[in-house]
């Protein structure tokens, strides 16, 4: 028996983890709850994969970080870690050796889990990114993206500006 799959999942690149929860979190955050409201609108569940989440805690290397992505899972119940695992070996199998390139690996591997999988239920997976290599890999893995630039756009048309 196949059971319907119900909503949209947004997973986010690190690129635009660091435009929304460092950049518009710590400038305004009057702004970034209208950006989770405008995106919760539209996807039932945002996840972040690991490596994208390590990559976002590893370069800012502070303690702010942590904190911001702390309270952002702990305030808004649609944001979360990827519950699917992607080992080190499958990632290498994608990108080589290229150690920057781990995050979007990482995300576009779980999104193909994930459309393989009958344990998580969904209407579609989008990448949003702000990267053109990334964005053009999922292309050419038939996976539904979101470039940074056309969330921009659609969400200024409701008065709220993103860096």
């Amino acid at each position: 028996m196949i059971k319907s799959r119900s909503g949209k999942i947004l997973l986010i690149d690190n690129d635009v983890l660091v435009y929304l929860m460092d950049n518009l979190y710590t400038a305004d955050q009057f702004s970034f709850k209208k950006v989770v409201q405008y995106l919760t609108l539209s996807y039932g569940r945002i996840w972040i994969s690991g490596y994208v989440k390590d990559e976002f805690l590893f370069k800012g290397n502070d303690r702010r970080r942590s904190r911001i992505i702390k309270k952002v899972f702990d305030d808004h119940s649609s944001f979360s870690d990827c519950p699917i695992k992607v080992g080190l070996n499958e990632i290498r199998l994608m990108i080589g050796m290229k150690d920057e390139d781990k995050g979007e690996a990482d995300s576009l591997i779980q999104i193909q889990k994930a459309k393989s999988t009958t344990t998580h239920f969904f209407e579609d997976i989008v990448f949003l990114s702000n990267d053109h290599g990334a964005l053009n890999r999922a292309k050419k893995l038939f996976i539904t993206t979101l470039s940074y630039s056309a969330l921009k756009s659609s969400i200024q048309e409701t008065g709220i500006v993103l860096p």
